[in-house]
């Protein structure tokens, strides 16, 4: 996968009713029609970059400082919904790739699918409010 530069800024537009836009907004209000950019909380290292953005209903980022951050509806790997900043994502700290999935309808049916940085693959759902994932076989 191509790396993105620490410097390269994420941007977001759209509907942010449950934190979607990471901007630190949620609600009535949190829509914007134009670009707006997404603050990180990184603590950048000169040569820090982005490894993977993954987005549904909600948005993760990897990078290649075993860091992870996710915001909107990211219920599978922080707990909760409406998260309207980017918050650690600790259950995917040592992850190389992941893909969010799941129905916009049916926030409980959201999951994420992260391949880990010792090859393991595990699905990441929401368990009593706390991540929990299942390890996967890959063939």
């Amino acid at each position: 996968a191509d790396l993105l530069p620490a410097c390269t800024p994420l941007w977001a537009t759209g509907l942010g009713w449950d934190g979607q836009l990471g901007i630190g907004q949620a609600g009535q209000g949190a829509f914007v029609t134009s670009l707006v950019p997404v603050r990180l909380p990184l603590l950048w290292k000169p040569q820090q970059t982005l490894r993977c953005v993954a987005a549904r209903d909600g948005a993760v980022v990897l990078t290649d400082f075993r860091s992870a951050w996710a915001w909107g509806n990211a219920r599978s790997v922080l707990g909760r919904d409406c998260v309207a900043a980017p918050m650690q994502a600790t259950p995917l700290m040592d992850a190389r790739e992941v893909a969010l999935g799941g129905s916009t309808c049916c926030p409980e049916e959201a999951f994420a699918v992260a391949v880990h940085s010792d090859d393991r693959c595990a699905v990441w759902r929401s368990k009593d409010s706390k991540p929990a994932a299942t390890q996967i076989a890959v063939f």
